[in-house]
């Protein structure tokens, strides 16, 4: 269940940020505001992509780093 919390957050906070953040912003937004909910949230950045609701982007103004989108799927589940 702490996952899937964790998954609905890091949309909305995509939502919020479209593209602007990074896996850093994600964790330090999340971790310990829900009972077991620890980032780093890899695994769960990693799914929201596989199911098509993000799309991960390399940032050229973070060396090595990567940045976040909602889809058009995204969108709509954030809108539900």
């Amino acid at each position: 269940m702490a996952r899937e919390i964790a998954k609905r957050e890091i949309l909305r906070l995509g939502a919020l940020h479209d593209g602007q953040w990074y896996w850093y912003q994600i964790d330090r937004a999340l971790s310990n505001r829900s009972p077991g909910c620890i980032g780093p949230f890899f695994t769960e950045i990693q799914e929201l992509a596989a199911e098509g609701l993000i799309e991960i982007r390399r940032s050229h103004a973070l060396a090595g780093g990567e940045r976040y989108w909602l889809t058009e799927a995204g969108r709509a589940a954030m809108a539900k």
